[in-house]
């Protein structure tokens, strides 16, 4: 029996040591393992660090580099801002410095406390002008652009005062009044059509007897005495915003013409040879009319008055051009001669001819003008003595400063140059025999309650009315400098 429990317990001991064996077997085998897992799971953190530390490192190169240029280029803006602060026009206000204290709103009507020169309604901010005509900020490298230059999105007036945002010495902020409520009408509808269909911001520079001197004196230094001296408000208005856009283009009106539609040259017609507003609507019936291609741009416009004789045909109430344009550049000087008489010497022998045919043999000046007013007059002439040599230097010197190629893949037009780059608004009565034959524009009719004067013209082109000649129902001339 002791033999038999001695063998049992070695058995039981024994098998105890196998179990005791494997158990610590099985321990090492699992420390081995976790130690394996614990190594390769410390590489693989080791190997997961570097890897993102790597690309943290690749984005900061990336967004560093990216940013360079910005940075750049918001150091050249700052450069450009400080340079042409320092050449702004007198009469350009800068938001920050000489604004008035509530900003003045085309839409609500509001006042200000200002003095004359630029006013932006709410809808559309006011770009400062330089005194070279370039946008404040602008930069004056020539980058290339599929698109042509166009007219300055600016609107230009003049009269006594500034209607929009008067001195504490003219009479106060009147929206009611017509001429006031007028020009508001014109800065409304532009400043939609430009700031909101094409993103573009709208200046209205409104010019006073001094900032007309000022425009005078940097356009035809000349004219700056005689300036002072008109009398007749029509012949100062026609002055001063002939020297205003002559620097710095845009969309010239007088304060009394009414705009119905903003002006979309995209759409107008080529003129033809010799403007005529019947010849132009028989034309479009007949198909035979031309259609700009993206070469023939814009850079001058006005009205076609068919009431005028051969020496005032076109009318100074609407002027569109961009700056320094040549005819704009021949008008100032022809009213330098208008005033010291000396038309005879500067025109070319067959325009004298003509114009002595037309005013009995006069030549006419400022002291012998007959029924001749100095606007009208001298646009005429420099319309019709501008060569087609000067006008296609002037487009392309301008497409060039643009950064656009004319010819570029567009088959060249044959039209003379000042054909291609002019548009005209052709101003017809609605009382007209021709017209009422053609049965257009009836709706237009202002009828008897709103007469007056040149009332009852409209300005069109193609089937499109754009202006009436005059506010319906303006008795007088709102320019003269006596009222």
């Amino acid at each position: 029996m002791d033999m038999r429990r001695r063998q049992g317990q070695c058995a039981s001991d024994a098998s105890s040591g196998i179990f005791l064996i494997e158990s610590l077997a099985e321990r090492t085998s699992g420390n081995r393992k976790e130690k394996h897992y614990r190594r390769h799971r410390g590489k693989n953190r080791s190997c997961i660090s570097l890897l993102t530390i790597f690309l943290l490192a690749v984005s900061a190169i990336s967004v560093a580099l990216l940013l360079r240029p910005l940075n750049q280029l918001h150091s050249n803006a700052e450069r450009s801002d400080s340079g042409n602060s320092r050449t702004a026009t007198s009469h350009t206000r800068e938001p920050e410095q000489s604004a008035p204290k509530e900003r003045l709103s085309a839409a609500s009507g509001g006042d200000g406390d200002g003095g004359g020169g630029e006013v932006k309604p709410e809808s559309a901010p006011i770009m400062p002008i330089s005194a070279t005509g370039d946008l404040a900020g602008s930069t004056t490298s020539r980058v290339q652009t599929s698109e042509p230059p166009e007219i300055p999105t600016r609107l230009i007036f003049s009269y006594k005062y500034n209607l929009l945002d008067p001195t504490e010495n003219d009479p106060p902020y009147n929206r009611k009044d017509p001429i006031t409520k007028n020009v508001i009408n014109t800065v409304e509808l532009y400043s939609v059509h430009w700031h909101e269909r094409h993103d573009r911001e709208v200046v209205v520079s409104f010019l006073s007897e001094n900032n007309c001197l000022e425009a005078i004196k940097k356009a035809q230094p000349r004219l700056v005495s005689h300036f002072r001296n008109e009398a007749k408000g029509e012949y100062r208005d026609d002055i001063c915003r002939f020297a205003e856009l002559y620097l710095y283009g845009g969309f010239s009106f007088a304060v009394d013409i009414k705009v119905v539609e903003p002006v979309i040259f995209s759409g107008l017609y080529l003129p033809p040879a010799d403007p005529d507003p019947i010849g132009h609507l028989e034309s479009i019936r007949r198909r035979e009319a031309n259609i700009p291609s993206k070469d023939d741009f814009t850079t001058f416009a006005t009205i076609y008055d068919r009431r005028g004789e051969f020496t005032q045909t076109y009318a100074p109430s609407f002027v569109a051009a961009t700056p320094r344009h040549p005819v704009l550049k021949r008008s100032l000087d022809y009213m330098v001669d208008f005033y010291e008489g000396t038309l005879e010497g500067k025109l070319e022998e067959y325009l004298i001819h003509d114009i002595k045919f037309i005013n009995d043999g006069v030549v006419p000046s400022r002291s012998d003008q007959s029924v001749i007013s100095v606007g009208p007059f001298t646009l005429s002439m420099a319309i019709s003595s501008t060569t087609d040599e000067e006008w296609e230097l002037y487009a392309r010197k301008l497409a060039n400063d643009h950064g656009y190629t004319i010819g570029n893949g567009i088959k060249p037009s044959r039209l003379p140059a000042k054909i291609k780059y002019a548009r005209y608004i052709y101003d017809v009565s609605l009382e007209d025999e021709d017209i009422k034959k053609l049965g257009l524009f009836l709706g237009y009719n202002l009828g008897e309650d709103t007469w007056c004067e040149g009332c009852n013209h409209i300005c069109f082109e193609g089937h499109q009315v754009f202006f009436y000649s005059k506010v319906p129902g303006l008795k007088g001339n709102p320019l003269d400098k006596d009222k």
